[in-house]
């Protein structure tokens, strides 16, 4: 992993093309973390699960993805271009900021929006997500991006098959370039 310098802290740069995990077993330094596409232009992937944490800013950017079912998220966490972002579980301490055209999927349930996309430009979004934890998570949201409320019943599933066909992608990208 390549660090960079932000502020007095390093940043994780998950620029690699492959999937990571963030979680009590495979735990990360108390830090800021960028998710983003290799120099290919081929996608990374970060799992944020429980008990990991990073203390800062979690941008995602390019295509690459960012599934969080637990763990924390000290700053922001901000998806810029084509990203994709699913939420059912942990805490975001700042803000959620979607940019460019990428799609923020929150699944969970009792929220003060209705389930579908989110027309409003900025706001919080109060409610539970699908691991039970409470949320009042303010957000602005880009002309062309898009946040979505997902009801429990419909997103589980949705989001395991999305990950494992990431890897999958990765797996046989590797493949060929290592017979190549």
């Amino acid at each position: 992993l390549r660090y960079l310098e932000r502020s007095l802290r390093e940043a994780f740069d998950f620029t690699d093309g492959a999937a990571h995990r963030i979680d009590l077993a495979h735990p990360s330094p108390d830090n800021a973390a960028f998710v983003g596409p290799d120099a290919d232009g081929v996608s990374s992937a970060l799992r944020l699960d429980t008990g990991g944490a990073l203390a800062g800013t979690v941008s995602v950017a390019g295509s690459s993805y960012l599934q969080m079912s637990g763990g924390t998220i000290g700053g922001d966490l901000v998806a810029l271009d084509q990203a994709q972002v699913s939420m059912w579980g942990g805490a975001i301490e700042g803000q959620l900021e979607a940019g460019g055209s990428s799609v923020i999927e929150i699944t969970g349930s009792s929220f003060d929006l209705p389930f579908g996309d989110v027309l409003l430009s900025s706001g919080t979004i109060v409610g539970s997500l699908l691991d039970g934890t409470a949320i009042s998570l303010p957000f602005t949201r880009a002309a062309g991006a898009t946040i979505r409320l997902v009801p429990e019943a419909d997103a589980s599933l949705a989001a395991a098959v999305a990950f494992a066909a990431l890897v999958g992608v990765r797996t046989l990208r590797s493949r060929r370039r290592g017979a190549a």
